[in-house]
Parts: structure tokens; C-alpha cells; sequence
């Protein structure tokens, strides 16, 4: 018999090793880091699952296995106050709605990337202090100096227009595994800004593929990174 785990715990492996003892062929294990299994082909060729959570998951576990079609043995205690619920759903209907759930999860994967970008610029202005801007679908990104009164971005201060500008750019609008030469960062940054400039630089790395070239005379911009530099000395040797 072919079987699911739903709870990969100490009772769920236990379970594993006396199924597979017995001949039945584990097919799908299923845990809270990887939810999105309910819906995977291994998951839904399982003649039955084996559930063993906690009560406040495991009705939801339920509904999750009803609509792969997968029928369930619970082994979870504490959730009975739910089976009238469970005996009254309409699985058709049910079903119907798995479907267009999934569909419409599977169309707005396309704004994933924009929206991973839009949290890490968002991070990274917030560690630096610059929190009066909000994101607008009509304007893109909008300043305000209260929650009532728009800001042009040119009453920024030097400082604040050359952040949103550089980790702007980077973000949004280079092309990736492109060169970025970045000449004295430091210029118009506070301290406390120019040493959140390379792990801001490594954030948008696991994001964006570039490749950076910085040229500083501030040992704040490479604070505790030493072993990213290369020291110039002495006169250039012309030709």
C-alpha cells in the first residue's frame, strides 16, 4: 500500500519504520516546512495518509488531503469539535475551489520576483531609517512627510536621495550578473549608513547576480570586511 505522512515528528517515523517493515511504500511526508507537498503528484498517489499533528493543524491538514482526493487516518486527538464540519463539507464544491485556488496562485508566481524586490528595498530603507515612502500602483514610489502630505523626493536630503537612487537602481533597473562600479559611497552617508553598505550590497546579491567594484576612502564602508579589499599604493607607472 502505497502511504502519506502528514507529521513528520517522533510518532510520524515511527509510524514510517513499521509501515516499511510491513511492506507498504512510504510515497510522501509531509511536515510544516513543506506544505506545498499536499499538492504534488507523490502526495496524491497515496492510497491513504497517516496524519499525526496537533490539534490546532490538523483540521486543516483534512481539508488539504480531501481536496488531493487522498483519503485520511487520524491519529491526531483534541479536534472533534470539528468533525461536524468535516461530515457536512460538499467535496465537489470543495474541489471546485482547490482548482481555482491553484490557478490563481500559479498566475501571480509572475509577480514573485517584483515582490521578494520590493521587500528587500523596503528592508533596506527601514534599517537605514527612511520610512516615509509607501509603494502605489498609480505613482510607483511616493515620499511623505506625514501620512496626509506628499513629499517630492527632491526635499529629501542629499543623503536619503542618493540611498533611494543607488539601492533603487540595483534592485529595480540593472541587469543582472552586470559589472557595478560604485565610486565613494560614503559621500553625504552617516557613519552608521556607510557600515550597512556591504551587507545591504550582499542582501541584494542573493536577489540580483551583479558584480561590484567599490572604490572608498572610508574604512566605515568596509567596517568588519576587510577581506574584500585591495589596498592601492604608489604612483601609476605610465607608459
Amino acid at each position: 500500500m502505497k502511504l502519506a505522512l502528514i507529521g513528520y515528528g517522533k510518532m510520524g517515523k515511527e509510524i514510517e519504520q513499521i509501515a516499511i517493515s510491513r511492506g507498504h511504500e512510504i510515497v510522501s511526508r509531509i511536515d510544516v516546512d513543506n506544505q506545498e507537498d499536499f499538492k504534488s503528484d507523490a502526495f496524491k498517489s497515496a492510497d491513504v495518509a497517516i496524519e499525526f499533528t496537533v490539534p490546532h493543524v490538523a483540521y486543516a491538514n483534512y481539508l488539504k488531503a480531501f481536496e488531493a482526493g487522498v483519503s485520511i487516518v487520524s491519529g491526531t486527538t483534541g479536534w472533534l469539535d470539528k468533525i461536524n464540519e468535516i461530515e457536512d463539507i460538499d467535496f465537489q464544491t470543495l474541489n471546485a475551489l482547490g482548482l481555482y485556488c491553484y490557478d490563481s496562485l500559479e498566475k501571480l508566481k509572475v509577480y514573485n520576483d517584483l515582490a521578494t524586490k520590493l521587500e528587500l528595498f523596503k528592508k533596506i530603507m527601514e534599517n537605514l531609517g527612511i520610512t516615509n515612502f509607501i509603494f502605489t500602483k498609480e505613482n510607483g514610489l511616493e515620499f511623505m512627510s506625514n501620512l496626509t502630505t506628499d513629499l517630492s523626493p527632491d526635499e529629501l536630503s542629499s543623503g536619503e536621495q542618493q540611498a533611494v537612487i543607488l539601492y533603487y537602481f540595483l534592485i529595480f533597473q540593472v541587469t543582472p550578473n552586470s559589472y557595478i562600479l560604485i565610486d565613494e559611497p560614503e559621500i553625504s552617508w552617516h557613519i552608521s549608513w556607510q557600515r550597512l553598505f556591504i551587507p545591504n550590497l550582499l542582501e541584494i546579491l542573493k536577489v540580483v547576480p551583479l558584480h561590484f567594484l567599490i572604490a572608498t576612502h572610508s574604512p566605515s564602508i568596509i567596517h568588519d570586511r576587510w577581506d574584500l579589499t585591495v589596498e592601492l599604493q604608489g604612483e601609476p607607472s605610465w607608459p
